[in-house]
């Protein structure tokens, strides 16, 4: 099983924005992904599970939300207020999991769980937020 993505990197404005990925299957069966996110506060993505055909591809799309402290920025309140807003500066990424598909599987959240775990593998999307 192989998974690849497209682009290989994420960058998004820190004050707010989205950005699409292609996930695309590698293999000749049918897989689940699973997305997870170092960083739920600021980003969103959609979708978290879904299917991939057999050298197949779906759109994963990243948002990063406007966090509170950029927008108290907008309203000109002081420096302080929103440094004490601020999480610190860290690298955040997503880790798309993915295994092989139970053939009778319909809903990937419900098959999900019935993957072994040691038949689930993952990649890695680096997000970044630019000023």
């Amino acid at each position: 099983m192989s998974l690849a993505i497209d682009p290989p990197a994420c960058t998004v404005p820190a004050a707010g924005g989205k950005s699409k990925h292609s996930l695309m299957n590698g293999s000749e069966a049918k897989i689940i992904i699973k997305v997870k996110c170092t960083n739920n506060t600021e980003y969103r993505m959609n979708p978290v599970y879904a299917f991939i055909d057999p050298a197949g591809k779906i759109d994963l799309e990243v948002t990063r939300l406007v966090r509170f402290s950029d927008w108290l920025g907008k309203l000109r309140l002081t420096k302080s207020l929103v440094r004490l807003q601020e999480g610190p500066a860290k690298e955040d990424k997503a880790v798309i999991q993915f295994g092989p598909s139970p053939e009778d599987a319909t809903d990937p959240t419900i098959a999900w769980p019935s993957i072994p775990p040691e038949q689930i593998q993952s990649a890695t999307l680096p997000l970044s937020a630019t000023a």
